[in-house]
């Protein structure tokens, strides 16, 4: 959702700078607006990543610790 929105921006700043200035600062900020949209893709995967990291391995472990800590109770 926020990659969306950031690359909707850029793309606004794009087309408004496209109608005042010549071809070069278009070409200029276009490649900003890329660079940026790929800046926060990247930070986006990476996040996403370290959250998938942390539920599909350690969630587990903790998982099971704490069963293991619950069956000690009642024995």
């Amino acid at each position: 959702m926020f990659i969306s929105v950031v690359f909707a921006v850029c793309l606004f700043i794009y087309l408004s700078f496209c109608f005042y200035f010549c071809s070069r600062v278009c070409d200029f900020v276009l490649f900003v607006c890329l660079y940026v949209y790929f800046i926060t893709l990247y930070i986006y995967i990476y996040i996403y990543f370290i959250i998938y990291e942390n539920i599909c391995v350690l969630l587990p472990s903790l998982l099971q610790r704490s069963i293991l800590f619950l069956s000690q109770l009642y024995i």
